[in-house]
């Protein structure tokens, strides 16, 4: 018995050693609404740091989940991957393996209560870089590893253990660099024609209240030009005021 549950667990991970496999993998449709698994698009940060956080949505109970993510950029390098905080925090089966621009992430409640029905936070990817990177935008997105007779992708398992692919969607780790401000700011979704429109109102609406993704440029988004270059509803406020009250246009780029 000593030795048994060892031996089940490395067959439930099957992400540090090969697996040879006898059978094909039983992979099942999802009767119910396609889950689903995202990378949140993120604005990258000024300093040496960024955290990506990846997401994901399940109607139904899950006994295991494994993506497999790459990003197409060597200017960024993976340190670590975290669960604090996130739906499967509670597991104690859960881990990344990280191999040049490509990471496995993947968790199982062996032991414990199977993932519940829910929508949130799976894990977040700690990046570091150079200071003052971009203006880059780095594509994250799903990919495969054979690994021996294993192959690593995406899927998740659900409550009688059957396997199957959720929907997918990449995400982008974007980088404005110091200069991403041009002329006068508003051009929140950082379109080809620098100036303000009401897409760029529809965007930090989104942005604020709809979790749509941060803005490409956040010194853009500083409509009011305030001094701690924070964006906030007085940004949004401003905007509105410009576009339906002829208010002040948005302040220039620092």
């Amino acid at each position: 018995m000593k030795l048994l549950k060892p031996m089940i667990l490395l067959f439930l991970l099957g992400i540090a050693l090969p697996v040879e496999k006898t059978e094909a993998v039983d992979i099942t449709t999802d009767i119910l609404d396609p889950d689903t698994a995202y990378v949140v698009v993120t604005q990258g940060s000024s300093g040496t740091n960024s955290v990506v956080p990846i997401s994901f949505v399940n109607d139904e109970l899950l006994s295991g989940i494994e993506l497999t993510l790459t990003w197409n950029s060597p200017l960024i390098t993976l340190d670590s991957v975290s669960f604090v905080g996130g739906r499967v925090d509670y597991l104690g089966i859960k881990g990344a393996t990280m191999v040049a621009d490509t990471v496995m992430v993947y968790c199982f409640p062996f032991g414990d209560p199977d993932i519940p029905v829910g929508t949130g936070l799976l894990c977040n990817l700690f990046y570091t870089h150079e200071a003052n990177l971009g203006p880059l935008t780095i594509d994250i997105d799903s990919t495969h590893v054979i690994d021996g007779a294993a192959v690593h992708a995406n899927w998740f398992s659900d409550s009688q253990a059957s396997q199957f692919v959720p929907q997918f969607e990449a995400g982008q780790l974007i980088f404005s660099g110091a200069n991403c401000c041009i002329g006068d700011r508003g051009n929140v979704n950082y379109s080809p024609i620098d100036e303000p429109d009401i897409s760029d109102l529809t965007y930090m609406v989104e942005y604020f209240f709809g979790g749509g993704p941060a803005p490409p440029c956040m010194l853009e988004a500083n409509i009011d030009g305030s001094v701690d270059e924070q964006v906030d509803i007085s940004d949004l406020t401003y905007l509105v005021s410009f576009y339906f009250e002829a208010g002040p246009p948005p302040a220039a780029c620092p």
